[in-house]
Order: C-alpha cells, then sequence, then structure tokens
C-alpha cells in the first residue's frame, strides 16, 4: 500500500549543490515540499532567498519561500564563497529568466514553527545549509523537536575530513553559536548553569537519590581581608542558591569554608535530606540548556586560561591534583575548562572584545609570555615542568580535533618519564 508522501520543508543556501537537491526533491513522487526556508552560507540570504524563488519558477511550481538568518549567532557575517558556486550561487548565470513570484512575510524560523504547530509530527525539516534558522525556531518554540517528525542535516561525515577545516563542514562551522565568554562571566547563576543544575535535583529525587551540590572554587585570601570577605560572600550565594533549589549537600574547595556551607544547609535543610522536593513545576527544555550567557571575550579572559592551563598542568605533571591560582582552587575540571575554551575560541575564530581574532599565534604568544614570568619565578625542576606543561598546553590547543580529556595526554608524557628514569 502507498504511504502519503513524506511532507519536507528544505531549509537551503542555494548553491549549485542545493539546487540539485531541491530539483531531486521536487521530483521525488514520495516528497512533498510544502516551504522553502532560506539562510546565509553559500551566497548572503537575501540572494539565497532570490534564487530559491526563480528555481521554482523555472519548474513551475508554486511553493512558500521565506528570508531567514543573515548571519551567525554570535560572529559577523562570514564572506560568501564566491570561488565555489559564483557570486550569485548558481555559476554566475549571464541572465535569469522574470520571476513573479514574492516572498512570504514570516521568517524562516516562524515558518517553521507555524507549519510545525500546523501538522505536528508529520514535517521533516532537511537543513542543508549553516542552522540559525534551527536554532531560532527551537528558541522560538522549545517543544519543536516533538513537533516535527524528523530533522536530517547535512552536516559532514565521522569518516571523511571537513571541507573547511580537517574535522568541520562548512554548514556546522559556519554557525559556532555555542561559543562561551570569559570563564569568570559563567558562573553558576547563569540560565543554563541554574537549569542543569535544577534538572539534576529534579532527576535524582524522582529516582530517591541524593542530589549532590558542586564546589565553589573560591577559597579563604589571609593576607587581604577585603578580598576574602567578597570571597566567603560568593561561597555563601552559592551555598545559597545550592540548599534553596533542593540539593541534600555540597562539598567546598578549603576547610575552612566548611562552617560556611554548614550554617546555610542546617538552616535551609534542617531535615536529612530534600529528596521529597520534587520540583513538579520545573520543566527545563532545550532552550534552557542551551542558552548562551551574554558576557565577552576578553584579552585578561585569554592570559587567565592561558595562566590556569599551565599552571595547573605544571602541577600535576608534579603529581599536585589541585593548586591554588588567583584565589582559586584549580582542579583537572577547571583546567579543562581553560584549555577547551583556548581550544574552541582558536578554532571558532572567536572576537575579544577589541575586535581581535582569537588566532593561534595569539595563544601561543601569551605562553610563551607566561613562560618567561615564571622562568625568574620558580626553581629549575619547577621550570623544566612548566615548559613540558607548554609543549602539552600547544598540543592541545593547536589540535584539529577536540582532544576529551587534557590527563589522557598528560598520562603518556608521565608514563614515559617514568619508563624513562626506570631504564
Amino acid at each position: 500500500m502507498r504511504h502519503e508522501p513524506y511532507k519536507v520543508i528544505f531549509d537551503t543556501d542555494p548553491g549549485v549543490d542545493d539546487a540539485m537537491a531541491l530539483y531531486f526533491a521536487l521530483a521525488h513522487p514520495d516528497i512533498d515540499v510544502i516551504g522553502i526556508t532560506t539562510t546565509f552560507g553559500n551566497v548572503a540570504v537575501e540572494q539565497a532567498a532570490v534564487n530559491a524563488l526563480y528555481l521554482t519558477a523555472l519548474v513551475g511550481v508554486t511553493i512558500p519561500v521565506t528570508q531567514g538568518i543573515a548571519a551567525p549567532l554570535t560572529l559577523p557575517p562570514p564572506v560568501p564563497p564566491a570561488h565555489v558556486h559564483g557570486a550569485d550561487g548558481l555559476g554566475n548565470l549571464p541572465a535569469r529568466l522574470p520571476v513573479q513570484a514574492t516572498l512570504d512575510p514570516r521568517s524562516s524560523a516562524r515558518f517553521i514553527v507555524d507549519m510545525a504547530r500546523a501538522q505536528p509530527g508529520e514535517i521533516t525539516l532537511v537543513a542543508v545549509g549553516p542552522l540559525g534558522n534551527l536554532a531560532l525556531a527551537l528558541a522560538i518554540e522549545p517543544r519543536l523537536p516533538h513537533l516535527l517528525r524528523e530533522v536530517i542535516l547535512m552536516g559532514g561525515t565521522v569518516l571523511e575530513p571537513g571541507n573547511v577545516s580537517a574535522v568541520a563542514e562548512a554548514n556546522i562551522a559556519n554557525d559556532p553559536h555555542a561559543v562561551l565568554p570569559d570563564r569568570a562571566q559563567v558562573s553558576m547563576a547563569e540560565h543554563f548553569m541554574r537549569s542543569y543544575s535544577r534538572l539534576a535535583i529534579k532527576t535524582c529525587h524522582r529516582r530517591n537519590v541524593h542530589a549532590m551540590g558542586g564546589m565553589s572554587a573560591y577559597i579563604p585570601i589571609k593576607s587581604d581581608p577585603v578580598a576574602n570577605d567578597k570571597a566567603i560572600a560568593q561561597v555563601r550565594a552559592d551555598k545559597e542558591r545550592e540548599a534553596g533549589d533542593g540539593h541534600d549537600g555540597t562539598w567546598v574547595a578549603h576547610p575552612g569554608l566548611v562552617p560556611v556551607a554548614m550554617e546555610i544547609f542546617n538552616r535551609l535543610m534542617p531535615q536529612p535530606n530534600q529528596i521529597s522536593k520534587q520540583l513538579p513545576h520545573f520543566h527545563a527544555t532545550a532552550e534552557d540548556l542551551l542558552q548562551v550567557p551574554e558576557g565577552q571575550i576578553t584579552e585578561a579572559g585569554l592570559k587567565q586560561n592561558v595562566a590556569v592551563g599551565l599552571g595547573y598542568i605544571e602541577a600535576w605533571l608534579r603529581g599536585i591534583g589541585c593548586v591554588p591560582l588567583f584565589n582559586l582552587m584549580e582542579d583537572a575540571a577547571t583546567a579543562e575548562i581553560s584549555r577547551a575554551q583556548l581550544w574552541q575560541w582558536v578554532h571558532q575564530k572567536a572576537r575579544l572584545r577589541d575586535g581581535r581574532i582569537v588566532e593561534l599565534s595569539l595563544v601561543e604568544g601569551l605562553i610563551a609570555s607566561e613562560l618567561d614570568k615564571q622562568k625568574v619565578a620558580v626553581d629549575a625542576a619547577r621550570f623544566v615542568a612548566y615548559e613540558e606543561a607548554a609543549d602539552l598546553m600547544r598540543q592541545l590547543v593547536s589540535a584539529p580535533q577536540f582532544v576529551e580529556f587534557l590527563t589522557l595526554q598528560a598520562y603518556q608524557r608521565v608514563l614515559k618519564d617514568e619508563n624513562f628514569s626506570a631504564a
């Protein structure tokens, strides 16, 4: 028995390749293209919309066409690759037939949401361009994953190299909207962080399991009473949030902070636990968990990530698992954040507040500067560890593919040194 044709919204940045894909879809008896949404990519979004109207006119079909997102969510618009598809995206056509059709006035994201709401569970979104329209549609309608039948992306393959870098495919690399600002600006009070924390509480309590809070990295600063008061206030605010949200316990970075945490949890949780706090009215959506916090990437934040990464790896190579740096207790997790941000900023070509792109050469220069600073601050044995840490940091940041854990690479160096010593 023949099934009904698949209803498809074709999200595109036509391009010769997308034009051919669109024509195959229009010709296929099992596909009903109910709309074409356009995005920047192979061409500017205005040209993409013109091309979509032209392509439908050539084959004599009337389909809603919308104009969508014009640039990545956080970065400036990229320069279209005219050398690939031509300046007009269709091979620099010498002439075009006149087109009478006009654009649907809705944005591409709004069109996707409207169609999904009107026909829940029936529509397949085929996205063959950058994914900004899908991201905006998800922001408008967090239930979108449940309203669409499925989403099919053109985003590369795990078995072959990328087409814009060793690993990245253009449609993914064109819109790196999850680039976070300076680490110091991303606290547990940020919406996406607090949402995951509360979701952890709800998930654990539903299963009758305790939900432990996290560690505030602030530590006492005996040499500076003002800074010490500020650090204690930060820890107190962190623990007030945890206990108030429903965590059943917590941990701190320094024994001197135990009384602070105990006072708060004894006051807000006089009973043994808060498992009865089920958070029935809290529902974390994809939008909640993926909301990128506002903030900036600064040179100071860049330097801080370099210093923390080098300082922690240097200590780790000497057998120390956590180390106080810049009045914070740094451990493997926080060092991972620092070096991961460096890799992400470099490979996504993030911009500093002053407009400069975070190039690999900039990070390598900061690593060299930090080494020069430590050469006169530590003894010769520690500086050897700093040099090895710098070598590992360069390797991690320049790697074409993100290395999952810095300690995996560091272990290899430790084992190599131990084998050499044993020999």
